[in-house]
């Protein structure tokens, strides 16, 4: 993980691991929105730091969020990688609506 710090004040915090010989993934990434570029600096230090053995960076889904998506999508990521949930089926009834394409999330990989 990293954090970053302003003054002595937590600013922002990422956690992350190896995923493969040539993939690191990022679990958690947050900021205070207060500090302008916080987001965007905590990312970049965490890569150049942490990450510069691994070929790619897999920076999880979107989660839905259109702002999240467009920060993401600006990263130019080489590919997706479809995610998929193992529930119980009887615990659980078909939803059909689940199948439609703005439900379907992909984590989404760049290129180190």
């Amino acid at each position: 993980g990293g954090l970053l710090f302003v003054d002595d004040e937590l600013t922002a915090f990422t956690l992350g691991e190896q995923l493969s010989s040539d993939m690191f993934v990022i679990h958690i990434e947050k900021a205070n929105r207060a500090y302008l570029g916080a987001y965007q600096m905590i990312n970049q230090l965490f890569l150049i730091n942490n990450c510069k053995d691994f070929h790619y960076v897999n920076r999880a889904n979107d989660a839905g969020v259109p702002s999240l998506a467009k920060a993401k999508l600006s990263y130019h990521p080489s590919f997706f990688i479809m995610k998929y949930i193992a529930v119980d089926a009887s615990c659980c009834h078909f939803r059909p609506d689940l199948k439609k394409e703005g439900n379907i999330q992909a984590d989404m990989v760049v290129n180190c």
